[in-house]
């Protein structure tokens, strides 16, 4: 239970210092010149809509990989015992 507490923990403050820089920097780049800070702000706006459309997917096809990586592991530790005991 703890480890799980030091890892939303983590997790938050690691979200808070990235949020608190991608602010700075474009705040940076207005100062520089805005087209720069808007053209930030608008890739920064793509990646994290894309990241959460297709983060569902993502995570089902990584269940499903896994599973199948555990029963090939499994099928082949079976066939090499099976072979061992003959």
């Amino acid at each position: 239970m703890i480890v799980h507490i030091e890892l939303i923990k983590l997790s938050i403050d690691r979200f808070c210092a990235y949020s608190l820089a991608l602010i700075f920097a474009i705040y940076i780049l207005s100062l520089a010149n805005i087209k720069f800070a808007i053209a930030t702000l608008i890739w920064v706006s793509i990646f994290i809509l894309v990241s959460i459309l297709y983060f569902q997917k993502l995570s089902n096809l990584a269940n499903h990989y896994s599973s199948s990586t555990t029963k090939t592991t499994a099928n082949l530790a079976d066939s090499l015992s099976n072979i061992t005991t003959i």
